[in-house]
Protein backbone atom coordinates (compact mmCIF):
# COMPACT_ATOMS: atom_id res chain seq x y z
CA UNK A 1 0.00 0.00 0.00
CA UNK A 2 1.13 3.18 -0.73
CA UNK A 3 0.17 6.22 1.99
CA UNK A 4 0.82 9.79 0.78
CA UNK A 5 0.18 12.55 3.66
CA UNK A 6 -1.71 15.71 2.67
CA UNK A 7 -1.44 17.11 6.47
CA UNK A 8 -0.76 15.98 9.56
CA UNK A 9 -4.14 13.95 9.94
CA UNK A 10 -5.01 13.17 6.18
CA UNK A 11 -3.41 10.48 4.14
CA UNK A 12 -4.35 9.16 0.39
CA UNK A 13 -3.73 5.53 0.28
CA UNK A 14 -3.45 3.37 -2.70
CA UNK A 15 -3.41 -0.11 -2.56
CA UNK A 16 -3.65 -1.47 -6.51
CA UNK A 17 -6.32 0.23 -8.44
CA UNK A 18 -8.20 1.48 -5.41
CA UNK A 19 -8.04 5.22 -3.88
CA UNK A 20 -9.11 6.39 -0.64
CA UNK A 21 -8.57 9.43 2.15
CA UNK A 22 -7.72 7.84 6.12
CA UNK A 23 -8.27 10.86 8.43
CA UNK A 24 -7.83 10.59 12.11
CA UNK A 25 -11.00 12.06 12.97
CA UNK A 26 -12.12 15.08 15.28
CA UNK A 27 -14.11 13.10 17.56
CA UNK A 28 -17.55 10.50 17.15
CA UNK A 29 -19.42 13.62 16.80
CA UNK A 30 -18.32 14.88 13.75
CA UNK A 31 -18.80 11.36 12.46
CA UNK A 32 -22.51 11.07 13.86
CA UNK A 33 -22.90 14.44 12.08
CA UNK A 34 -21.22 13.25 8.85
CA UNK A 35 -23.03 10.08 8.26
CA UNK A 36 -26.84 12.36 9.18
CA UNK A 37 -25.15 14.35 5.94
CA UNK A 38 -24.64 11.84 3.80
CA UNK A 39 -28.39 11.14 4.39
CA UNK A 40 -30.22 13.67 4.58
CA UNK A 41 -28.50 16.37 2.99
CA UNK A 42 -25.71 15.84 0.53
CA UNK A 43 -28.39 14.44 -2.12
CA UNK A 44 -30.39 18.08 -1.78
CA UNK A 45 -27.30 20.26 -2.76
CA UNK A 46 -27.34 20.83 -7.36
CA UNK A 47 -27.12 17.15 -9.03
CA UNK A 48 -23.40 16.18 -9.93
CA UNK A 49 -21.86 17.79 -6.60
CA UNK A 50 -20.03 15.36 -5.24
CA UNK A 51 -19.42 15.17 -1.16
CA UNK A 52 -16.80 12.24 0.29
CA UNK A 53 -18.68 9.26 2.19
CA UNK A 54 -17.40 7.78 4.95
CA UNK A 55 -16.71 3.80 4.07
CA UNK A 56 -15.72 2.64 7.64
CA UNK A 57 -14.34 4.11 11.09
CA UNK A 58 -12.62 2.27 13.33
CA UNK A 59 -11.33 3.82 16.99
CA UNK A 60 -9.84 7.75 16.00
CA UNK A 61 -9.71 6.78 12.20
CA UNK A 62 -11.80 6.85 9.48
CA UNK A 63 -11.99 6.28 5.96
CA UNK A 64 -13.21 8.08 3.36
CA UNK A 65 -13.76 7.70 -0.50
CA UNK A 66 -10.94 10.06 -2.65
CA UNK A 67 -11.98 11.76 -5.49
CA UNK A 68 -8.23 12.62 -6.27
CA UNK A 69 -6.73 15.87 -6.05
CA UNK A 70 -9.02 19.08 -6.76
CA UNK A 71 -8.92 22.02 -9.00
CA UNK A 72 -9.64 25.53 -9.66
CA UNK A 73 -10.41 25.83 -5.55
CA UNK A 74 -10.06 29.46 -5.85
CA UNK A 75 -11.17 30.37 -8.71
CA UNK A 76 -14.54 32.60 -9.11
CA UNK A 77 -16.33 29.97 -10.92
CA UNK A 78 -15.35 27.47 -8.12
CA UNK A 79 -17.01 29.98 -4.97
CA UNK A 80 -20.14 31.19 -7.34
CA UNK A 81 -21.22 27.43 -7.47
CA UNK A 82 -19.98 26.95 -4.52
CA UNK A 83 -22.15 29.78 -2.96
CA UNK A 84 -25.12 28.38 -4.56
CA UNK A 85 -24.76 25.42 -3.10
CA UNK A 86 -24.58 26.88 0.23
CA UNK A 87 -28.10 28.52 -0.50
CA UNK A 88 -29.19 25.44 -0.80
CA UNK A 89 -27.78 23.80 2.29
CA UNK A 90 -28.97 26.85 4.67
CA UNK A 91 -32.12 26.32 3.48
CA UNK A 92 -32.54 22.57 4.31
CA UNK A 93 -35.15 22.30 6.63
CA UNK A 94 -34.94 19.06 9.16
CA UNK A 95 -34.13 18.11 12.58
CA UNK A 96 -30.84 19.12 14.40
CA UNK A 97 -27.88 17.84 14.07
CA UNK A 98 -27.74 14.16 15.89
CA UNK A 99 -24.46 15.94 17.99
CA UNK A 100 -23.64 19.49 18.89
CA UNK A 101 -21.53 20.63 16.04
CA UNK A 102 -17.89 21.44 16.63
CA UNK A 103 -16.89 25.18 15.30
CA UNK A 104 -13.41 26.69 14.74
CA UNK A 105 -13.91 30.28 16.68
CA UNK A 106 -15.93 32.08 19.48
CA UNK A 107 -19.32 33.64 18.31
CA UNK A 108 -19.78 36.89 17.02
CA UNK A 109 -21.26 38.54 19.95
CA UNK A 110 -18.40 37.22 21.80
CA UNK A 111 -16.02 39.04 20.06
CA UNK A 112 -18.09 42.51 19.59
CA UNK A 113 -18.32 42.92 22.95
CA UNK A 114 -14.44 42.74 23.74
CA UNK A 115 -13.96 44.61 20.85
CA UNK A 116 -16.30 47.31 21.76
CA UNK A 117 -15.11 49.12 24.91
CA UNK A 118 -18.52 49.87 25.91
CA UNK A 119 -20.04 46.51 25.82
CA UNK A 120 -20.18 44.14 28.36
CA UNK A 121 -17.18 40.92 28.57
CA UNK A 122 -18.64 37.75 27.87
CA UNK A 123 -17.01 34.35 27.99
CA UNK A 124 -13.36 33.28 27.32
CA UNK A 125 -12.54 35.32 24.44
CA UNK A 126 -9.85 37.98 25.03
CA UNK A 127 -9.04 40.64 22.52
CA UNK A 128 -5.42 42.64 22.84
CA UNK A 129 -7.08 45.70 21.08
CA UNK A 130 -10.27 47.69 21.30
CA UNK A 131 -12.13 47.75 17.62
CA UNK A 132 -10.59 51.13 15.45
CA UNK A 133 -13.08 53.71 16.02
CA UNK A 134 -15.38 53.27 12.56
CA UNK A 135 -15.62 49.33 13.04
CA UNK A 136 -16.70 50.28 16.94
CA UNK A 137 -19.58 52.94 15.46
CA UNK A 138 -20.41 50.23 12.65
CA UNK A 139 -20.93 48.18 15.28
CA UNK A 140 -23.49 50.16 17.69
CA UNK A 141 -25.16 51.98 14.40
CA UNK A 142 -25.84 49.38 12.05
CA UNK A 143 -26.13 46.10 14.24
CA UNK A 144 -26.36 42.40 13.00
CA UNK A 145 -29.66 41.07 11.96
CA UNK A 146 -30.05 38.05 14.11
CA UNK A 147 -32.06 35.39 11.72
CA UNK A 148 -32.18 31.68 12.87
CA UNK A 149 -29.21 29.59 12.66
CA UNK A 150 -28.96 27.80 9.78
CA UNK A 151 -27.05 24.70 8.46
CA UNK A 152 -23.73 25.52 7.82
CA UNK A 153 -20.51 23.56 6.03
CA UNK A 154 -18.28 24.84 9.06
CA UNK A 155 -15.22 25.17 6.97
CA UNK A 156 -15.93 26.04 3.60
CA UNK A 157 -12.85 27.34 2.56
CA UNK A 158 -12.07 27.43 -0.84
CA UNK A 159 -8.91 24.58 -0.86
CA UNK A 160 -12.03 22.66 0.45
CA UNK A 161 -13.63 22.20 -2.68
CA UNK A 162 -12.56 21.76 -6.54
CA UNK A 163 -13.07 20.25 -9.57
CA UNK A 164 -12.66 16.32 -9.87
CA UNK A 165 -13.36 15.22 -13.69
CA UNK A 166 -15.23 18.21 -14.00
CA UNK A 167 -17.58 17.44 -10.88
CA UNK A 168 -17.57 20.16 -8.01
CA UNK A 169 -16.62 18.64 -4.76
CA UNK A 170 -17.18 19.80 -1.80
CA UNK A 171 -14.94 18.17 1.15
CA UNK A 172 -13.99 17.92 5.19
CA UNK A 173 -17.68 18.35 6.61
CA UNK A 174 -16.39 18.11 9.97
CA UNK A 175 -17.34 20.95 11.47
CA UNK A 176 -21.13 20.92 10.77
CA UNK A 177 -22.90 23.15 12.74
CA UNK A 178 -25.73 25.56 12.73
CA UNK A 179 -24.88 29.70 12.75
CA UNK A 180 -25.51 32.49 10.81
CA UNK A 181 -25.11 31.96 6.56
CA UNK A 182 -22.45 34.87 6.95
CA UNK A 183 -20.01 31.93 8.58
CA UNK A 184 -19.49 29.82 5.25
CA UNK A 185 -19.41 32.95 3.12
CA UNK A 186 -17.03 34.41 5.00
CA UNK A 187 -14.91 31.37 5.12
CA UNK A 188 -15.30 31.41 1.14
CA UNK A 189 -14.48 34.60 0.19
CA UNK A 190 -12.36 36.43 2.91
CA UNK A 191 -11.23 34.30 5.77
CA UNK A 192 -7.36 34.40 5.12
CA UNK A 193 -4.81 31.83 6.33
CA UNK A 194 -1.44 31.26 6.79
CA UNK A 195 -1.43 28.39 4.50
CA UNK A 196 -2.83 29.57 1.62
CA UNK A 197 -2.87 32.51 -0.25
CA UNK A 198 -6.62 34.01 -0.50
CA UNK A 199 -5.97 38.20 -2.16
CA UNK A 200 -8.57 40.67 -1.80
CA UNK A 201 -11.08 40.42 -4.80
CA UNK A 202 -14.08 43.42 -4.48
CA UNK A 203 -15.37 42.44 -7.81
CA UNK A 204 -15.39 38.87 -7.05
CA UNK A 205 -17.23 39.34 -3.36
CA UNK A 206 -19.97 40.97 -4.96
CA UNK A 207 -20.67 38.76 -7.77
CA UNK A 208 -20.14 35.60 -5.05
CA UNK A 209 -22.67 37.43 -2.67
CA UNK A 210 -25.14 38.32 -5.62
CA UNK A 211 -25.26 34.85 -6.77
CA UNK A 212 -25.99 33.64 -2.72
CA UNK A 213 -29.06 36.08 -2.15
CA UNK A 214 -29.91 35.50 -6.19
CA UNK A 215 -30.18 31.49 -5.35
CA UNK A 216 -31.58 31.94 -1.98
CA UNK A 217 -34.58 33.98 -3.84
CA UNK A 218 -35.01 31.06 -6.37
CA UNK A 219 -35.46 29.13 -3.33
CA UNK A 220 -38.14 30.76 -1.35
CA UNK A 221 -35.67 31.70 1.01
CA UNK A 222 -34.87 35.41 0.51
CA UNK A 223 -33.03 37.54 2.68
CA UNK A 224 -33.19 40.75 4.05
CA UNK A 225 -32.16 43.75 2.44
CA UNK A 226 -29.36 44.38 5.11
CA UNK A 227 -27.74 41.13 4.19
CA UNK A 228 -24.75 42.88 2.38
CA UNK A 229 -24.39 44.85 5.21
CA UNK A 230 -24.46 42.55 7.55
CA UNK A 231 -21.47 40.38 5.51
CA UNK A 232 -19.20 43.20 5.74
CA UNK A 233 -19.73 43.91 9.69
CA UNK A 234 -19.54 40.20 10.03
CA UNK A 235 -16.38 39.82 8.20
CA UNK A 236 -15.14 43.06 9.83
CA UNK A 237 -15.65 41.87 12.88
CA UNK A 238 -13.57 38.32 12.44
CA UNK A 239 -11.06 39.67 10.48
CA UNK A 240 -10.02 41.80 13.01
CA UNK A 241 -10.02 39.32 15.55
CA UNK A 242 -8.11 37.05 13.39
CA UNK A 243 -5.19 39.93 13.71
CA UNK A 244 -5.06 39.68 16.91
CA UNK A 245 -4.43 35.43 15.70
CA UNK A 246 -1.43 36.61 13.76
CA UNK A 247 0.27 38.57 16.08
CA UNK A 248 0.06 35.83 18.41
CA UNK A 249 1.21 33.03 16.08
CA UNK A 250 4.15 35.62 15.27
CA UNK A 251 5.35 35.82 19.00
CA UNK A 252 4.74 32.11 19.55
CA UNK A 253 6.81 30.82 16.60
CA UNK A 254 4.01 29.19 14.78
CA UNK A 255 3.48 28.74 11.02
CA UNK A 256 6.32 30.90 8.76
CA UNK A 257 7.26 34.10 9.51
CA UNK A 258 6.69 35.10 5.73
CA UNK A 259 3.67 33.00 5.53
CA UNK A 260 2.18 35.10 8.45
CA UNK A 261 3.03 38.18 7.27
CA UNK A 262 1.40 37.59 4.41
CA UNK A 263 -1.58 36.64 5.95
CA UNK A 264 -1.96 39.80 8.10
CA UNK A 265 -1.46 42.13 5.04
CA UNK A 266 -4.14 40.26 3.12
CA UNK A 267 -6.18 40.33 6.57
CA UNK A 268 -5.53 44.03 6.34
CA UNK A 269 -6.81 44.89 2.59
CA UNK A 270 -10.35 42.78 3.31
CA UNK A 271 -10.37 45.41 6.53
CA UNK A 272 -9.73 48.27 4.10
CA UNK A 273 -12.54 47.01 2.04
CA UNK A 274 -15.10 46.71 5.06
CA UNK A 275 -13.99 50.38 6.04
CA UNK A 276 -14.57 51.96 2.67
CA UNK A 277 -17.78 50.37 2.41
CA UNK A 278 -19.15 51.37 6.03
CA UNK A 279 -17.96 55.02 4.89
CA UNK A 280 -19.73 54.95 1.85
CA UNK A 281 -22.63 53.10 2.63
CA UNK A 282 -25.97 55.44 2.82
CA UNK A 283 -23.75 58.01 3.19
CA UNK A 284 -21.70 57.44 6.03
CA UNK A 285 -21.31 54.68 8.90
CA UNK A 286 -23.41 56.42 11.26
CA UNK A 287 -27.10 55.17 9.49
CA UNK A 288 -29.20 53.71 12.14
CA UNK A 289 -29.15 54.73 16.35
CA UNK A 290 -29.41 50.95 17.49
CA UNK A 291 -27.82 48.60 20.47
CA UNK A 292 -26.29 44.97 19.71
CA UNK A 293 -28.38 42.27 20.61
CA UNK A 294 -28.13 38.72 21.29
CA UNK A 295 -30.88 36.68 19.83
CA UNK A 296 -30.58 33.38 21.03
CA UNK A 297 -27.68 32.47 18.44
CA UNK A 298 -26.32 29.01 20.16
CA UNK A 299 -22.89 29.27 21.46
CA UNK A 300 -20.36 27.56 19.21
CA UNK A 301 -18.51 24.55 21.10
CA UNK A 302 -15.04 25.64 22.24
CA UNK A 303 -13.46 22.45 21.37
CA UNK A 304 -13.21 23.11 18.11
CA UNK A 305 -11.50 26.12 17.80
CA UNK A 306 -8.13 26.66 16.88
CA UNK A 307 -5.50 28.90 16.87
CA UNK A 308 -5.48 30.55 13.24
Amino acid sequence: MHVQALNSRVFRCTQGRLQFICKRILSSASVANERWLQEQVFPTLQPGIRCPRILNQRGEWAVYEDYGSLTESFAASTRLEVAKNLARLHTFAADHLPEVGLSHTPVIQEIIYHGCPDQKNSGDFSAENPFPDWLHRACVNNPLVFEPPVLCHGDMHPANSGYATDQLVLIDWEYAHYDLPHWDLYCLLDMTSPDFPMGSNPQMRSQVLNAYLSEREELGHPLSDSFVEDYFLYTATYSWWILGLIERDLAAGRHGVASLYRQRQETREVLEDCRHFFLHQNGGPDVANQKIESHGLLRKDPLGRKDS
